[in-house]
């Protein structure tokens, strides 16, 4: 695939990958420490490898590297079908590389692969997710490239169990942070 920018080219995943998705996953998430609320994040639920591996089988992950350090896996873009379109599963970054672009073009490559899977479709382009809506490097960002939030009942009933499991189950919801589903489309 190779997409580049200056410094870092995007590559579609494989499950040698997978040890070093999940490194970065773990750098990515220690910014939660900053919230007292979403600190449990930190230190209990580190991305599990046979989830990585689910992602690979179910979808695609996109990897961004460093080219000026050999090609160094800095952040990666999960995405697989949910509600028979295109979900952004999850987007990190490691920390070394917060507020250098990385996320800004993994989020294009997802973008530009939500819309070849519409054209192969004959539909608009969509791209959906969940997140926190008030987190400043969630919610507030993903607004900034066009996203908007929605219910999930708009989305399909896949998307309304991957809310009552974050819920319920993943203890993502705390006093003050919400869980939400967002939409991207691209009306053609």
């Amino acid at each position: 695939m190779g997409s580049v920018n200056p410094q870092f080219r995007v590559d579609i995943a494989t499950s040698d990958d997978i040890p070093q998705i999940c490194t970065i996953e773990r750098s990515a998430t220690t910014r939660y420490g900053q919230i007292p609320a979403l600190a449990h994040l930190v230190d209990g639920t580190a991305l599990a490898e046979s989830t990585v591996q689910s992602w690979l089988d179910e979808g695609c992950i996109f990897l961004a590297k460093d080219i000026l350090k050999q090609n160094e896996a800095v952040g990666f873009a999960a995405c697989h079908p949910k509600d028979s379109r295109p979900y952004l599963a999850e987007i990190s970054v490691s920390s070394d590389y917060h507020r250098q672009g990385v996320g800004g073009l993994l989020l294009q490559v997802v973008k530009d692969y939500g819309r070849r899977e519409a054209a192969s479709k004959g539909e608009s382009a969509r791209i959906t997710l969940t997140t926190y809506p008030d987190v400043l490097w969630t919610g507030p960002w993903y607004s900034k490239f066009g996203f908007v939030e929605v219910e999930a009942e708009e989305l399909g009933p896949e998307h309304v169990a991957k809310m009552v499991t974050d819920e319920e189950t993943r203890d993502l919801v705390q006093p003050g942070y919400r869980r939400c589903c967002m939409i991207w489309e691209e009306i053609s």
